[in-house]
């Protein structure tokens, strides 16, 4: 709802300070200020296209989605010269907030990418490219036959769109670990988020420090424990993330692989960045694997 205008009182008039005149036929009253329409926007329109989230929305219950969405179904809208120039600069990609910029303005019903599920990110960036650019995508590639050459292949969004998959709601009680003490781990996809400060995180090694190593073991150790606690939801009802972080510290490393096989079953869904293509040199069919990369994928 608009708020309301109130103008301001105007005085009453008094001896030392007279009535304002009223306009003659010579001072005739200031028009209203008339608001300028632009008619080349009329011609402008960005209707989008409606996709599915493969996670079909089923784990997000604290706001990350608006309430009018529906079987976790979003409406994708074009992306500006802005927005491209945002997901093309690596300070802004890799901290996250270009997704988020963009993603608040093209997929409103969005409301925080971060605590969306990565490949759920993932799968948004496809759809992206598709309103924004068109369904056909051209990606250079090298088959690994004899002589192979470096050739331009012609790949399309729709066919990753197709090729997504979906959680399947059955499984999601699977999506938890019974250790030999009784404990229970309760685990999740990774969140877009925690995705990227694995990433920032991985980048901060020193590497004039590669042969320091009490260095690399450690910095290994903590990359990893950030990993398993990016996935874990709960240990018996603990939320703890200070108390997982010390209780991951502490558990045999049998436990910890029993954890990460667990968790691969949370990533196996989402979209494939894969196109069976032909190669050009051998004619033999083969997998095209398309860029992650979304500097690499927007160009």
């Amino acid at each position: 709802m608009e708020p309301t205008y109130n103008p301001p009182a105007v005085p009453e008039p008094t001896p030392d300070q007279p009535a304002v005149p009223e306009p003659t036929p010579d001072q005739p009253a200031v028009p209203e200020q008339i608001q300028h329409h632009n008619v080349l926007l009329d011609r402008v329109k960005l209707p989008g296209e409606t996709f599915k989230l493969p996670s079909g929305g089923i784990f997000y219950d604290h706001g990350e989605l608006s309430s009018e969405v529906v079987d976790g179904e979003v409406h994708v809208y074009p992306m500006t010269a802005i927005d491209e120039i945002m997901i093309k600069t690596p300070d802004l990609l890799f901290s996250g907030k270009s997704i988020v910029e963009i993603f608040s303005r093209c997929i409103p019903q969005v409301l925080k990418a971060n605590e969306l599920f990565a490949k759920d990110v993932d799968f948004l960036l496809i759809c992206l490219r598709k309103v924004t650019f068109g369904d056909e995508i051209e990606l250079e590639f090298t088959h690994d036959c004899d002589h192979a050459k470096t050739h331009k292949y012609k790949v399309f969004m729709s066919t990753f769109l197709n090729r997504t998959k979906y959680i399947d709601p059955s499984k999601i009680a699977t999506y938890s670990a019974t250790l030999d003490n009784g404990q229970v781990v309760t685990l999740n996809p990774i969140r877009f988020g925690n995705f990227v400060k694995i990433m920032q995180n991985t980048s901060t090694i020193d590497k004039t420090r590669a042969d320091d190593t009490d260095y690399i073991i450690n910095q290994a150790h903590i990359i990893m424990i950030d990993s398993l606690l990016s996935a874990i939801s709960s240990v018996d009802a603990t939320t703890d993330k200070a108390d997982i972080r010390e209780w991951l510290d502490t558990i045999s490393s049998g436990w910890i692989r029993v954890i990460a096989k667990v968790i691969e079953t949370t990533t196996e869904w989402g979209p494939e960045f894969t196109s069976t293509e032909t190669c050009i040199d051998c004619k033999k069919k083969f997998e095209l694997l398309a860029p992650l990369n979304p500097i690499a994928f927007f160009t």
